[in-house]
C-alpha cells in the first residue's frame, strides 16, 4: 500500500480516497493505465498460420473441382455432336422422302461436315436406300474427352442406334 493510501484510508469499497479521487479527475495510477491499455489493445491482420491454412483449403477445392469442372465441360460440348446428328438425321429423312436412298454428301443436305460449335467433324458412309451411319469425331478442345472420342449413329431399316468410342477405339458407353 502506497503512502497515501495509508494515509488517507480505504473506504468501504476497497479503493483509498486519494485514488478515487485521482480516477474521479482522470489521472490514474501507473499499473492501472498499464492494464488497460494492454487488454483494449487490438491486434489486425491474420497470422502467418491462418494464412497458410487459407491456401492448403483453396488447393484442396481446387484440385477437387477442377477435373470435374473438365468433365462437365465435355459432356456439355457432346451436346454440339448430338444435336448436329440430329439434324443430319432429320435432313437424312427429308432427302430419302425426294430420292430412292439416303446420300452421303453435306451438300446434298444443305449441312456443314461440322458441328456448329466446332468441336466435331462428321462423316456419313454407308448409304443406301434403307439406312446409314453418321460418325462425329471430336476435335480441338474436345480431343481432352478421352472416353467419348467418338459417336457413332446408324439407322436401319428405320431404327437408329447410338454407340460411341472411346480414344483406343474401343466401346465405351454413357456418351449419349
Amino acid at each position: 500500500m502506497s503512502q497515501e493510501c495509508r494515509v488517507s484510508g480505504k473506504s468501504s469499497n476497497g479503493i483509498c480516497r486519494h485514488h478515487r479521487l485521482q480516477t474521479k479527475i482522470g489521472v490514474m495510477p501507473t499499473t492501472t493505465r498499464l492494464r488497460r491499455t494492454m487488454t483494449t489493445r487490438r491486434h489486425s491482420g491474420f497470422t502467418l498460420i491462418e494464412l497458410m491454412i487459407v491456401v492448403a483449403i483453396i488447393g484442396i477445392l481446387a484440385a477437387i473441382a477442377l477435373p470435374l469442372f473438365g468433365q462437365y465441360m465435355n459432356k456439355a460440348r457432346r451436346s454440339d455432336a448430338t444435336a448436329s446428328i440430329s439434324g443430319i438425321q432429320q435432313a437424312q429423312e427429308r432427302w430419302r422422302a425426294n430420292n430412292v436412298s439416303y446420300t452421303s454428301t453435306f451438300t446434298d443436305l444443305g449441312l456443314s461436315s461440322t458441328s456448329n460449335e466446332g468441336f466435331y467433324t462428321f462423316a456419313i458412309t454407308g448409304t443406301s436406300g434403307t439406312g446409314y451411319t453418321v460418325t462425329a469425331t471430336a476435335q480441338g478442345k474436345q480431343l481432352a474427352d478421352t472416353n467419348c472420342k467418338t459417336l457413332i449413329l446408324t439407322v436401319s431399316g428405320g431404327n437408329a442406334t447410338k454407340t460411341s468410342k472411346n480414344s483406343s477405339n474401343a466401346t465405351s458407353t454413357g456418351c449419349w
